[in-house]
């Protein structure tokens, strides 16, 4: 995982301590050779001991930004809504309002099998998929992209847990229908419930 605080050679330390490089100082060289700081962005990598220096470095590509690029912290609340995330978002300068709520509406995030890929046009698809948490975003962030990491945090605390997703599975709901319910209930209380 890179962050917003990681540098060449913070990420040449993950990597050692990975197993995937032997050398963080050839690794830093080749890195300053090849300009990584510019290639290598924040996110979450899947990377292998079959990769040489320039296959780890474009393997932490990332479209959105690079480790010179300024980033914003933002926080998602409970409760907010699809639109007040897309007003949020805009407000801390992530992406543009129109961008993100276009590809609320039209984006195809076929990584997520619990997003409705079939019926576009409508923001409400995302409604519940969004997780509230605290997130570091590029400043003029893909919208494609900051919207597909708060996707992923749902995917990893909710479908992928591994105490939840039995849970889900057994149940006589969908997935789309737990997550109404637990919106409904949320409104409901007062939060200490």
């Amino acid at each position: 995982e890179v962050t917003a605080e990681d540098s060449v050679s913070t990420v040449a330390d993950k990597l050692q301590d990975a197993g995937l490089i032997k050398y963080k100082w050839f690794f830093k060289l080749y890195a300053g050779i090849s300009h990584a700081d510019k290639k290598i962005g924040i996110g979450t990598y899947t990377l292998n001991t079959e990769m040489d220096y320039r296959a780890l470095i474009l393997g932490m590509h990332n479209s959105s930004g690079n480790l010179t690029a300024e980033t914003v912290t933002v926080t998602i609340p409970e409760g907010y809504t699809v639109e007040q995330i897309i007003q949020l978002l805009a407000e801390n300068d992530v992406s543009d309002a129109a961008a993100l709520e276009e590809s609320a509406k039209n984006h195809v995030f076929d990584k997520f099998d619990f997003v409705d890929n079939e019926n576009l046009g409508s923001i409400s698809r995302l409604e519940g998929y969004l997780f509230p948490d605290t997130y570091e975003f590029y400043v003029k962030e893909n919208a494609d992209s900051a919207l597909s990491r708060l996707l992923a945090n749902f995917q990893d605390r909710i479908v992928d847990d591994p105490d939840l997703a039995p849970l889900i599975a057994n149940s006589s709901y969908s997935l789309k229908e737990i997550v109404i319910m637990a919106s409904l209930i949320e409104k409901e209380t007062d939060g200490t419930d």
